[in-house]
Order: C-alpha cells, then structure tokens, then sequence
C-alpha cells in the first residue's frame, strides 16, 4: 500500500501506516532470511534516553542483525519512502568503521544476494 503526498489523512496516520509497512517488510525479510539459514536478531532500540544510553542502547541502531557463517550483517528496514535519520547514519557510520557490513533495505530485491546460498 502506498500513500501519496496528496492524499487527504492527516499526518499522523500516514506515519502510522508506514510502520505498519516497515512492521510488514521486516517479517517478511525475517522469515526469508530464516529459511535460507540465517539467524536474525531484532535490535529493540526505542528509548535512547537517559539510563538507557547506558545500558547498552545505541541511539540509531539498525533493526535486525543478520548472522551466518561467520559472516555479521545490520539492516535497517525502511519503506520505499522512509529516510535514514541523522542518528540512524551516525550509527550506521560507527559500525561500518568497525568493519560491519550494513544495509538500508526497502523490499527483499535488497537482500537477494543473500537468500542465494
């Protein structure tokens, strides 16, 4: 489902539905991934506040670590739409100069490569 910049709902439940279309896209890249082997984890990242910077939560984490074979990839799930926010790329930046392979994925075409094994 996609909404157009037209479209008559007010804002609040256009933000709604695309994380409804993120929720969607990101099970069904978890369960793509699963069958073919991969073990994907889901990064619960949604307070960065306070104490919570402290135990371990980064601020702009990807949403799902995908492990397999030794090899470490972070994605984080967008819609067509949906922008990369200014802690999500400094996170992103952190973890590709500790050498982490990561990917900002809209649809399964994505992550193709990786469900060819």
């Amino acid at each position: 489902m996609r909404y157009r910049r037209n479209d008559n709902r007010p804002r609040a439940l256009l933000g709604g539905a695309r994380r409804k279309q993120e929720a969607s896209l990101q099970k069904a890249i978890v369960k793509a991934l699963a069958w073919k082997g991969w073990v994907v984890i889901h990064i619960p990242n949604q307070a960065t506040r306070g104490i919570y910077m402290y135990a371990g939560v980064l601020p702009g984490a990807p949403d799902l670590l995908a492990l397999r074979a030794g090899r470490v990839i972070f994605l984080e799930v967008k819609t067509e739409t949906g922008r990369v926010s200014a802690k999500q790329a400094e996170a992103h930046e952190k973890l590709r100069a500790e050498g982490f392979e990561v990917r900002v994925v809209r649809d399964l075409d994505d992550i193709a490569d990786l469900l060819e094994l």
